[in-house]
């Protein structure tokens, strides 16, 4: 085995680059050059956590919880959107590659 000179600090570095770099890629691809795709991705979740925080705050009255709803639909809500959008992806990526069996 060949020894490499490249630093640890140096390695994960590169590494850094090469992910960010995969992840531009894949913003490009998924929403295209325009601004306006990529601005959805931040819209989406934020406008579905405002519709059920105002659906629940209209409500108020007719539940008896004294928990806060826009910190629980922040936390709750955004993160079950995040990991149901990621299972839907990761599922439909498989579907893409044709030679898989």
């Amino acid at each position: 085995m060949a020894a490499h000179s490249t630093g640890l600090v140096r390695s994960l570095q590169i590494q850094m680059r090469v992910i960010g770099a995969l992840l531009m890629r894949e913003i490009i691809t998924r929403y295209g050059r325009d601004n306006l795709g990529f601005l959805w991705l931040f819209l989406e979740p934020m406008i579905f956590t405002a519709g059920v925080s105002a659906v629940w705050s209209i409500t108020r009255n007719l539940h008896t919880a004294n928990l806060s709803i826009v910190a629980f639909a922040v936390t709750g809500y955004s993160a079950v959107l995040l990991w149901r959008n990621c299972a839907s992806r990761c599922c439909m990526a498989t579907l893409c590659v044709p030679t898989w069996r």
